[in-house]
């Protein structure tokens, strides 16, 4: 019984932390015993280099230095930027000249002696179980993890498994570690090839679910870091040949906005009266839709209310590319997508719900063009 409270103790303490209603301290206690859990019980060995590069107005160096000093353990090495002149050359430090330096170039990781590499700045501290964690992850040619932002009350990003997608919105592959034979083989030009090169090439990602970095603030906050990451985006959409165009929301996420393709694009709604649902639905995708070819199907599983029907015949007198399938009572959702993609005649097909408006004239074009991503 004893065990029981403790256990339940435990999840609500890491239920708090999650909330940012404990302080980080705590937080240091469950990581450790988490992170001792991830102790490799492969025979191969993985060693890191930590790669400290200088940054505009980015301070606390030593608070990052004796992050890496604590490690657990001792399978490191540092090459920090000579022109930190806070940090002491010795045989874990060893300085090198930044300046017309491709760090993700052939050149400089051949002189890399360890397994794998990460790219860090003066400010960020690194978890003391960071090396000792990441060595059941050996065989990875990526490993990231989740961070806390100290600016913002430790707040915690909780990153999601490995998505090509949406690492194009947000860099989820900020502070990641790479492979070091793996970063070669690449043959990277500049950082700006890496995301690129990584969604072509990359089949082994690992993702350690929760936080082994500490940074000030969100990349998406820091101008510098953001504009890397969208010509880092830019740069894989001019790869696959896809015309769009880049924006920044308001919260810093990148969004891309696509061209028409023209592919036709098969709508398929089931429906049974509801008629202010369907009313609202059908009159926003008509006149709330850019996209130029595409067809709508909805699928009526008997309604009884006669402005249904009235709405119905509407549409399909007013619109060409509207069709109307007569379903069959009872009602099944996934029955009725079955007829509706009988009935289709477009390249793709899209399943929507009867309940749905359309805020964005775009949304169709958008999702169209998600699809010219490979993968």
């Amino acid at each position: 019984m004893l065990n029981y409270l403790f256990w339940v103790f435990g999840v609500w303490i890491e239920k708090l932390i999650v909330s940012n209603k404990l302080c980080p301290f705590f937080s240091d206690i469950i990581q450790k015993k988490r992170e001792i859990n991830y102790i490799s019980s492969s025979s191969e060995s993985l060693t890191i280099t930590f790669v400290l590069v200088d940054e505009p107005k980015q301070q606390n160096v030593q608070l990052t230095i004796n992050s890496i000093i604590c490690q657990s353990s001792d399978k490191w090495i540092c090459f920090f930027d000579k022109s930190l002149h806070q940090v002491n050359e010795s045989e874990k430090f060893i300085p090198f000249e930044v300046e017309d330096l491709n760090l993700y170039g052939k050149e400089f990781l051949d002189k890399i002696p360890t397994s794998h590499i990460i790219y860090i700045n003066p400010g960020d501290r690194i978890s003391e179980f960071f090396v000792e964690t990441l060595e059941n992850f050996v065989r990875s040619d990526i490993i990231y993890s989740d961070v806390i932002f100290s600016s913002f009350g430790n707040n915690y990003f909780l990153k999601p498994q490995w998505s090509p997608e949406l690492c194009l919105s947000v860099n989820i592959l900020e502070k990641a570690v790479y492979r070091v034979e793996f970063l070669k083989q690449l043959f990277l030009l500049n950082y700006s090839d890496l995301l690129t090169k990584v969604i072509q090439h990359s089949k082994n990602i690992a993702h350690v679910r929760y936080p082994l970095i500490e940074l000030k603030e969100p990349s998406w906050q820091r101008d510098i870091l953001l504009n890397q990451h969208i010509q880092s985006v830019s740069s894989f959409i001019k790869f696959l040949g896809i015309n769009s165009i880049l924006q920044i929301r308001r919260n810093g996420s990148i969004s891309i906005k696509f061209s028409d393709t023209g592919t036709k694009i098969s709508i398929v709604i089931p429906s049974r009266d509801n008629y202010e649902y369907i009313r609202k639905c059908l009159s926003s995708l008509f006149s709330s839709t850019k996209y130029s070819n595409y067809e709508v199907i909805v699928v009526d599983n008997e309604s009884e209310q006669s402005k249904v029907k009235n709405l119905y015949f509407f549409y399909e007198s007013k619109y060409e590319n509207f069709f109307l399938v007569n379903g069959t009572n009872p009602f099944n959702f996934s029955r009725a997508c079955n007829q509706g993609a009988a009935k289709a005649t477009g390249d793709l097909l899209l399943f929507l719900n009867n309940d749905t408006e359309i805020i964005d004239p775009d949304w169709l074009t958008n999702l169209a063009g998600v699809l010219q991503i490979p993968g």
